[in-house]
């Protein structure tokens, strides 16, 4: 075994060229000395650092190493060379030059004689929007807090590229409990260190399961479900608002998840087949409001984005205002489907083998063994031989003599008799003792009994060598009926699956230990392990779901599926994948692995995050990519070999799939699978196939529109003329009536109590109420779009004015019905259009940049944009001495991969104009300026008013009107020819301008001398418009709207506050 250290790498430190960074240090303090290379450094240039693992979707990193001998220093290295901590550190880390993995684990991984400190630095994918890091520390002993702090700070300190807002400790999961002891204590450091998860950065809402409901929210936490469940705090016509989620769920209308879940669990699958949404909600807003609504009854809707990058497009929204009638409709549409079940049948024996078994054989196995005949036939080297059970051996159980129950005379007559006052929805604290008790009398041996025919018969089976079963080793006993696993309902997670020992039946004697399991005092033999899985025909959910689809029970039972049981020691991995045939020989599939026997089926809640890869196989190629690593394995290893055992694994999945699909005719099917990787050879084995059932088509669905009130304002991007832009300058509070969209429904306008404010000569105009109550109002509408006109008769040009409205097209079964506000517009834009007809010509530009006029203007109205970080300036100079220096804000860009992009305007800063008057003049007011951008924005426009902005002292527009001077206009045709400034005249007389918002007295100024005013206005109108003559009650609105809501009420009070403390 090499040194560990080696005074002789100062000799080669000293001789080495320079390849280490100006900070890099060769000799470290406490004789720690390690030889410059270009694999590691000591600082980091953050997320974009070349050493920087960036995958897609996923949180970034960066691994380290510190040295024990000099706890200051890190030494991080070029991950995207060295995944791993060893490779690395055994060639460029003199310390561990040519160790072994086990040698460099004792002394890095244990906290005795640990020599070495590992960890990774994360950053999140959107890092641009979130200034954040965050550390992970590896060891297989917990760290103390002390340690913690120090070596975050240190790791902290040698990131060079941003002074980061905050910093995570996202301990792994052998730290995760002595992190989360310790939490408060790190959080109160200087800087403090908060624990957290990588789940901060999920960068939105997950959908699980697509589908919407009606349903009431109830928040219950995951542990107290079952409890909850048969109480009757938590019914099936209810939507779980839930902490996490735990293995199996009761029917529910819908699932909210407060932590990410998994994919592939068998309550996704389960919510999938029936049409439940379940969503994981990240955000924290999201989490408050969803709290806050709970008791009450909600919408939930969930499908997801199909624009590139995808994502979930998840509605949660009040349903209280809906009329009875209209919850009806609502409920109509979700009643389940009938289910196409083939009644049991006897195939006139007990059981057979798998291999030859189809979909025609489910009457007689069931829906899993007979899958598996695909599997045995497809991949008979990695799927395991198993044997079918027949309904026989269940219809002769229950027909058994049983006098337990009275007026029975059979288990069957039993079992009906407890069931028969059960209907939907039922009573579930008298369902559950029912159902408890039937459990009962299959696991209990002194109320029920196989004959000893049976029992010889299925022995015999068992040990027949034709089947190939070791006695000495455990069988699994699956359940495996004819209403789960077929091509019309999954079932999944309903049924339990049990193992039991050949030879402890066979022994001749009933004492222990069990022969398969020396461990187990007492005997686990086969009888006792299907009496289980029959017993479980009566599982809660089970028969809940067999109720609520009014299944006859006189036609389904319990059959089962039998191979060798998988034990725990021996899993060195265990997933479930789905694949989904696209087109030809094109497949999508995903796979969710975890380590060894942590399932991924069943989750037991511990925090155990799977890894996620998605593979596209495209004529025979294979294209495998990591979405997320599983948290029980070190970051960056995948759970199997990379990326071998993935290909392998996915030929496995294609050739069952295409066993299956010859077979069956049904090319289309989507395909759910088990698999294990086992010891001692790694081999992996496919345990399950089934088809995930997919909606069948339906006639079109007229949607419903329901309010879901937003704002939106003039779109002032390149699709329009700056002086329409600037003329039809608007906001809109928008509010919708909750209605079908059926031409029935739409005999009047769509839209309620909204209010809009729009630009009209120099003052702005406000509009309340439902439209058909504007001035001159007019409507038309049918199911493609809707049109509400006005007019105002002293408007300029006596301009008549239209608000065009497209709705959404009917939707199919696998869309979602509920529509809102976002989904108005062409392609769903969420924007609507106005329009004015002028009697007289307009100003207008024309496509070269010369002014010419019209009688038409057209914007579009959408949503208001949110601004973000990092202002825009921009300064014009024109020939006559005006200079224009304004500053602006851009949106988010969109995400993924776009073809180009133009921003649209955001929010304004202020603009200011010297060189026309006395002083500069500062325009800071929304309808006072105006933006439109060429395409890209190769090229900008703007137009100034400052009459319109009440914040200009009038002093200076009486300067500017002595000039005949109204507006500014700054044209920018090409980026090679210097903007033109332009003055131009007024368009239209202004008789009065308006008062800014807060300005209550219209002295303008914004000071303590408007309280008096303001406490008037809120408290005696009728007093506050005879002490204001200037003021009408329609200005008053604008006037007192300190929030910027478009009204003058109550909550306007903080607004005008906060306002008033921060006015200069």
């Amino acid at each position: 075994m090499p040194s560990v250290f080696r005074p002789a790498a100062l000799v080669l430190a000293l001789i080495a060229p320079a390849v280490a960074g100006a900070d890099d240090v060769i000799i470290t303090g406490g004789g720690c000395t390690v030889t410059p290379a270009p694999a590691w450094k000591n600082t980091l240039d953050g997320p974009y650092d070349p050493f920087v693992v960036s995958p897609f979707q996923s949180p970034v990193w960066v691994k380290f190493t510190i040295l024990l001998c000099d706890p200051q220093r890190v030494y991080f290295q070029n991950s995207n060379s060295y995944a791993f901590h060893h490779p690395f550190a055994s060639q460029h880390l003199d310390p561990f030059i040519g160790l072994s993995v086990a040698q460099f684990d004792q002394l890095t991984l244990h906290a005795a004689g640990q020599q070495a400190v590992l960890g990774a630095v994360l950053f999140p994918p959107t890092f641009h929007a979130q200034n954040e890091m965050a550390v992970q520390l590896v060891r297989r002993d917990a760290y103390t807090r002390e340690q913690v702090r120090d070596f975050i700070q240190a790791v902290r300190s040698a990131v060079t590229s941003a002074p980061f807002a905050t910093t995570y400790y996202f301990p792994t999961f052998e730290q995760q409990a002595s992190a989360a002891s310790h939490a408060d204590w790190l959080a109160a450091q200087d800087p403090p260190i908060v624990v957290g998860t990588a789940d901060r950065w999920v960068s939105g809402a997950e959908c699980y399961s697509s589908g919407w409901t009606i349903g009431r929210l109830r928040f219950v936490t995951a542990s107290q479900v079952p409890f909850a469940f048969l109480n009757g705090t938590l019914t099936p016509a209810d939507v779980l608002l839930t902490d996490a989620v735990p293995a199996q769920l009761p029917p529910l209308a819908g699932i909210i998840s407060l932590t990410a879940a998994t994919p592939n669990s068998h309550v996704a699958i389960l919510a999938q087949t029936y049409g439940v949404p379940f969503v994981h909600l990240p955000d924290s807003v999201d989490q408050t409001r969803a709290r806050s609504w709970d008791g009450r009854r909600v919408i939930l809707s969930a499908y997801p984005l199909v624009q590139f990058g995808g994502g979930c497009d998840l509605r949660l929204l009040d349903a209280t205002p809906l009329a009875p009638e209209q919850n009806a409709e609502l409920l109509a549409l979700k009643l389940p489907p009938p289910l196409n079940i083939e009644p049991l049948a006897d195939p006139g024996s007990y059981a057979a083998s798998t291999a030859g078994m189809t979909v025609a054989d489910v009457r007689f196995y069931g829906g899993k063994a007979a899958n598996s005949g695909y599997l045995r036939r497809g991949i008979p080297a990695h799927s395991p031989p198993s044997i079918g059970i027949s309904f026989r051996l269940w219809s002769e159980f229950c027909e058994q003599p049983f006098f337990l129950q009275e007026g029975a005379s059979t288990l069957r007559d039993a079992i009906d008799l407890r069931l028969a006052g059960h209907a939907w929805p039922p009573d579930m604290i008298a369902l559950e003792n029912d159902l408890s008790l039937i459990r009962g009398w299959f696991t209990d041996a002194g109320a029920t009994h196989f004959t000893p025919a049976q029992q010889a018969a299925l022995l015999a089976i068992l040990a027949d060598p034709q089947y190939g079963f070791d006695a000495g080793r455990n069988l699994r006993f699956r359940s495996s009926t004819n209403v789960e696993d077929t091509q019309s309902f999954s079932g999944a997670g309903l049924y339990d699956s049990y193992s039991g020992c050949l030879a402890d039946d066979l022994d001749g004697d009933a004492r222990g230990p069990s022969i398969c399991n020396p461990a187990e005092s007492s005997e686990r033999g086969v009888f006792r392990a299907i009496r289980k899985v029959f017993g479980s025909f009566y599982n809660t959910n089970a028969y809940l779901e067999r109720l609520r689809r009014s299944v006859d029970e006189q036609s389904v039972g319990m059959a089962l599926l039998v191979h060798h049981s998988y034990p725990d020691p021996i899993e060195m991995a265990n997933g479930v994948a789905t694949l989904h045939p696209t087109f030809a020989d094109h497949y999508d599939m995903r796979l969710v692995t975890q380590l060894g026997a942590v399932s991924v089926t069943n989750p037991d809640g511990g925090g155990a995050a799977p890894e996620v890869v998605r593979i596209e196989m495209i004529g025979g190629q294979v294209y495998p990519t990591i979405e997320q690593y599983s948290n029980l394995v070190q970051l960056g290893v995948t759970v199997m070999p990379w990326d071998g055992h993935y290909r392998a694994l996915a030929s496995y999945l294609q050739a069952a799939a295409l066993q299956y699909r010859n077979e069956t005719g049904r090319h289309g099917a989507v395909l759910d699978f088990e698999y294990k990787r086992v010891a001692p050879d790694g081999r992996i084995e496919i345990k399950q196939i089934r088809e995930i059932p997919q909606p069948a088509p339906a006639a079109p669905i007229a949607p419903f529109l329901l309010n879901e009130p937003r704002m939106l304002c003039t779109e002032q991007g390149e699709h329009g003329d700056i002086f329409a832009l600037h003329r039809l300058k608007l906001r809109f509070r928008a509010t919708t009536r909750n209605l079908r969209l059926t031409a029935a429904n739409l005999t009047e306008s769509i839209y309620s109590d909204s209010t809009l404010a729009i630009v009209s000569g120099c003052d702005v105009r406000r509009l309340a109420g439902p439209p058909g109550g504007w001035p001159l109002a007019d409507y038309e509408g049918d199911v493609q779009q809707t049109v509400d006109r006005w007019r105002w008769a002293h408007a300029p040009s006596a301009a008549q004015f239209a608000l065009t409205t497209y709705l959404p097209a009917p939707v199919s079964s696998a869309q979602s019905p509920i529509k809102t506000l976002r989904d108005l517009g062409i392609s769903n834009s969420g924007c609507l259009y106005v329009s004015a007809d002028y009697a007289a010509p307009r100003r207008s530009m024309l496509w070269d940049g010369s002014l010419g006029t019209t009688v038409n203007d057209l914007v579009a109205v959408c949503p208001c944009r949110a601004r973000v970080s990092g202002a825009r300036t921009r300064d014009f100079a024109g020939d006559d001495g005006v200079r224009v220096e304004t500053t602006f804000y851009w949106p988010a860009g969109p995400s993924g991969i776009v073809a180009g992009y133009t921003a649209p305007l955001a929010e304004w800063e202020q603009t200011v104009i010297e060189g026309l008057t006395s002083r500069p003049m500062v325009l800071r007011d929304y309808y006072a300026q105006t933006y439109r951008p060429g395409h890209h924005n190769f090229t900008e426009d703007f137009l100034f008013e400052p009459r319109l902005d009440p914040g200009v002292p009038a002093d200076l527009i009486a300067e500017l009107e002595a000039q005949g001077v109204a507006q500014v206009l700054v044209i920018e045709t090409s980026s090679l020819i210097s903007p033109q400034v332009l003055l131009l005249g007024p368009e239209d007389p202004c008789p009065q301008r308006r008062c800014a918002a807060g300005d209550m007295n219209c002295d303008g100024r914004f000071d303590n001398f408007d309280i008096d005013p303001f406490v008037l206005a809120l408290t005696d109108r009728t007093a506050y418009l005879a002490a204001y003559p200037q003021v009408t009650e329609e200005s008053l609105e604008l006037i007192g709207d300190v929030n910027g809501d478009l009204r003058f009420d109550n909550f306007d009070i903080d607004a005008f506050v906060a306002a008033l403390l921060a006015a200069p």
